[in-house]
């Protein structure tokens, strides 16, 4: 399963979470869409960013794992080193605008669950 497909359906997914009003069918979104970060997770470990190639695959593992509400999938602090690796220490030259817009997606998107654990955290 290629990863952008990870991508997909949790975006998908999003979508049906964020229109469902049925506590019942929420739940069943909420299970499929961990199910889908946990292969996700498994998947990150293997496509780091160090090799540009790989860019937007592990842009898109991480964002398959950060689109999943966060009280029901944790992400570890190994899962957001290796994001901030593929962010920060990819060679400019290399990055195409497919694989930039994928890890600014990423990035904003860990940075704004961070953001929301702050919060809750008050």
């Amino acid at each position: 399963m290629p990863s952008y497909t990870l991508h997909q359906m949790n975006a998908s997914l999003e979508v049906l979470l964020g229109i469902e009003k049925s506590v019942k069918f929420r739940a069943k979104i909420i299970s499929a869409m961990v199910t889908c970060a946990r292969i996700a997770r498994e998947r990150a470990t293997s496509i780091r960013g160090s090799d540009s190639r790989w860019l937007c695959g592990c842009a898109e593992v991480h964002l398959a794992q950060l689109m999943v509400p966060i009280d029901a999938f944790e992400r570890s602090d190994f899962q957001e080193a290796i994001l901030a690796n593929a962010i920060v220490h990819t060679p400019v030259d290399k990055v195409g605008a497919c694989r930039a817009v994928h890890l600014f997606a990423a990035y904003w998107r860990s940075r704004m669950r961070w953001l929301e654990i702050e919060r809750q955290g008050e």
